[in-house]
């Protein structure tokens, strides 16, 4: 079947496959309230798309991309050539943000405890390196000091947000009693 002044639609099937081709100048439009996409025996959906709605791509029948009224939801693991976000990842308590084909470097949250993880359990070493003059690690208020790491010079660590112990060129200075 052809249609247009050029036959710019066509429907045929060509010995081995049905085919819909558009070669107008403009969109092919398909006009519906709902449109869903089904296999040939019309028990597993593809796609579907319903107005004002939910947009979802399934695999297999299983739903895996959809959208939502906030974003998209992913069902499943994303592989990317590339990612990049204008704006926060968050994960949920005890999700870990995984890197190395080993998971060898691990950042997460645990809630039987409170406590937040840095995990290295490859078998290089946890580096932490900066293009600027110091590392400095401070409370959850970012009001007090307790470790500082000046690159050329001395190391400090501290206690109640006073220095108590820092290297220096000669050795270690300490400020308060030495129990030894």
């Amino acid at each position: 079947a052809q249609f247009g002044t050029s036959q710019d639609l066509q429907i045929y099937h060509d010995g081995s496959n049905s085919i819909i081709k558009d070669a107008g100048a403009g969109n092919l439009e398909l006009h519906a309230t709902n449109l869903v996409f089904k296999n040939s025996a019309g028990d597993s959906q593809y796609a579907s798309f319903f107005n004002g709605g939910a947009v979802t791509l399934r695999y297999a029948g299983s739903p895996k991309v959809s959208t939502t009224s906030t974003g998209i939801d992913v069902t499943g693991v994303i592989t990317t050539d590339g990612l990049t976000t204008s704006a926060d990842i968050n994960f949920g308590d005890d999700d870990k943000a995984q890197f190395g084909d080993d998971n060898d470097l691990q950042i997460y949250h645990q809630t039987s405890n409170g406590n937040s993880i840095i995990k290295e359990s490859g078998g290089g070493i946890l580096s932490i390196q900066t293009n600027g003059a110091e590392v400095s690690i401070f409370d959850t208020a970012n009001s007090q000091n307790m470790a500082r790491f000046i690159t050329g010079a001395d190391v400090k660590l501290f206690h109640n947000g006073s220095a108590k112990l820092a290297t220096s060129s000669t050795g270690i200075d300490v400020t308060g009693t030495v129990t030894s």
